[in-house]
C-alpha cells in the first residue's frame, strides 16, 4: 500500500521534472 505522503511527493518530484525539462 502506497501511502499518502509518497504519492504527494512522487508528485512533486514530477512536476520538478517537468519544471526543469521546460
Amino acid at each position: 500500500v502506497i501511502s499518502t505522503e509518497t504519492l504527494v511527493y512522487l508528485k512533486l518530484v514530477k512536476q520538478q521534472y517537468n519544471w526543469g525539462t521546460r
